[in-house]
This record gives C-alpha cells, sequence and structure tokens, in this order.
C-alpha cells in the first residue's frame, strides 16, 4: 500500500490517495477504512474511512499538535501495511 505521487487539496484541506500498486492504482479501500478506524481510536479524525482520506485540520492548529497528528499517522499506516501483508 502506498500513497499516489499526486495527493494534494486546498488550503489545509488534505486528500491522501491510498493505493495498492502504484502501477495499476487499484485503490486500497479496506486498507483505507482500517487507517480511518485505527486513527480514530488513538484521537485523530480523517474525514473518509475509503482509500481517499481527507483531513482537515484547523487553520489555527500549533505545530505542536500538527507534528502529533502526522505521528498518528504515520504509524497507524505503517501498522495498517504490516497486518494487511504489506510488510513484514
Amino acid at each position: 500500500m502506498s500513497a499516489r505521487d499526486d495527493s494534494g487539496g486546498k488550503g489545509l484541506l488534505i486528500t491522501l490517495e491510498l493505493v495498492k500498486n502504484r502501477k495499476t492504482k487499484e485503490l486500497a479501500n479496506e486498507e483505507g477504512k482500517q487507517v480511518f478506524l485505527r486513527c480514530l481510536k488513538k484521537g485523530l479524525l480523517t474525514i473518509t474511512p475509503k482509500a481517499k482520506l481527507r483531513l482537515a485540520p484547523p487553520l489555527c492548529i500549533t505545530e505542536t499538535l500538527a507534528i502529533k497528528g502526522l505521528d498518528i499517522l504515520e504509524q497507524v499506516l505503517t501498522e495498517v501495511e504490516r497486518d494487511m501483508g504489506y510488510r513484514k
């Protein structure tokens, strides 16, 4: 599982598109659902529970809080990749 290179958004509305394979661009919907649920359990809310994860932090977010959110997202993505067989 990986994020496509053309993920983007406007302002702080960020879309991260998860794909099973960068070449075929097959969407990783089940993996996205797992990322959504695990982030929620750790206190990070994403907007959509599927391959196109959307993040919408407030414009006044502190750097410390932004880093904490990114740390949670990185941890969860690593866990889901491992649990779904993308990593060992």
